[in-house]
Parts: structure tokens; sequence; C-alpha cells
């Protein structure tokens, strides 16, 4: 029995479904792509781990799940998966009678909490998350205009924000993320020196 952490893949363009597994953690992913190596690296983005620590099994009975890029959180604890309540952290599986797959929710994102009680609590949680995510989207934006920012990655559920950018003079994207210190940057090597030529440091 594995804990599906992230049960949604938003690559759609294959019917081949791959669960892709953490053994040391029990977690795992369902990804639909028509190459397993591929599948293993899209995973690991997801889940936060090294691809090489990952394995990757076939499930054709999900293919027919493609289309949707997603496979129903009730069909996966029917086949024996668990999820953990985002709220409250309790683990809901079939055979857990604390647990009682009546009383689950399941809201948009595919979260799976083990009560209604617990989804309603943790909408607080949610709006601030993404609303720290629209505050730093927007303070960096207007802050350094001489970066062009291409990419955020950030809202609930996570916890840190980060953007990945472009700049004058460097060959490779920057990323910065935001972290209870502050604003962390990573910039390649070979562009030093082109970054350190801009004045945007806070």
């Amino acid at each position: 029995m594995k804990h599906c952490f992230f049960p949604i893949s938003d690559r759609r363009q294959s019917r081949t479904a791959w669960v892709v597994s953490f053994p040391k953690a029990t977690r795992c992913i369902v990804v639909f792509h028509h190459l397993p190596h591929l599948a293993r690296q899209e995973a690991a983005f997801k889940l936060g781990f090294p691809e090489d620590d990952l394995t990757c099994d076939r499930n054709q009975e999900y293919d027919q799940f493609a289309d949707d890029g997603r496979v129903p959180p009730r069909r996966m604890l029917a086949d024996g998966y668990w999820f953990d309540c985002p709220h409250c952290g309790v683990r809901i599986q079939a055979d857990n009678p604390g647990t009682p797959l009546r009383n689950i929710l399941v809201k948009t994102g595919d979260e799976v909490f083990c009560q209604a009680k617990c989804a309603v609590s943790h909408e607080p949680i949610r709006r601030e998350l993404n609303q720290r995510f629209e505050i730093f989207k927007k303070r960096i934006q207007r802050r350094y205009p001489n970066l062009r920012f291409t990419v955020f990655h950030g809202g609930y559920p996570h916890r840190f924000n980060s953007a990945q950018f472009e700049f004058p003079g460097g060959m490779f994207p920057g990323t910065v993320q935001q972290v209870e210190e502050g604003l962390r940057w990573c910039i390649s090597e070979g562009d030093l020196e082109a970054w350190h030529e801009l004045d945007h440091r806070e």
C-alpha cells in the first residue's frame, strides 16, 4: 500500500499511465507519458525526490483516465492507495475505520479531506498562501523591472514561492525563491559577472 501524494498529472498527450514511486517514503504519483524515463523525470519534479531513487511501473487500468489527466481519488482508495488529510494529517484509506469513505470530501484539485469540517477549516490556509503568492509576484515585478520573469511557481499548497527570470547579459535563466529570510537568488556561475552589473538587489 502506498501513499498517493499527488494524483494529478498535467501531461495529457499520452494514454500510457505510470505509477512512479519513492519506496523509502511509500509515496507515489500517477503520470501519463509515452516513455517511462520521462514519466520518472516528471514525477521527480513533482514529488521533490531524486530521480534515481524512484521506481516506475505501468498500470494499464489507469490508461482510461489519460484524457482527464488524473485518476479519481476514490478509485485509488479502492485500489489500496491512501492519502493524508491536508488539514489534520490523518491517514485516509479504505480499511481505516477512523476515516470512513462515506465521510471523505474530495475538493477541487483532488485534495482528499477526511471530513467536511477539515475542508472548511482549511480554506483560510488556502486563501492566505494564494494571497502571499500574488503579493510575491507583484512585489518582484515592480521592484525588479530590469528582469524578465518567465515562470512563477507558488500559491497553495506551496509554502514558498519562486520565479524564473531572464536578465540582460545572462545566458541562462535565474531563479528567485521567497524564503523566511527574504529572497534567495540562484544564478549560473557563468552569468555572475553580468548579474553583478545589474542594480537590483534589495
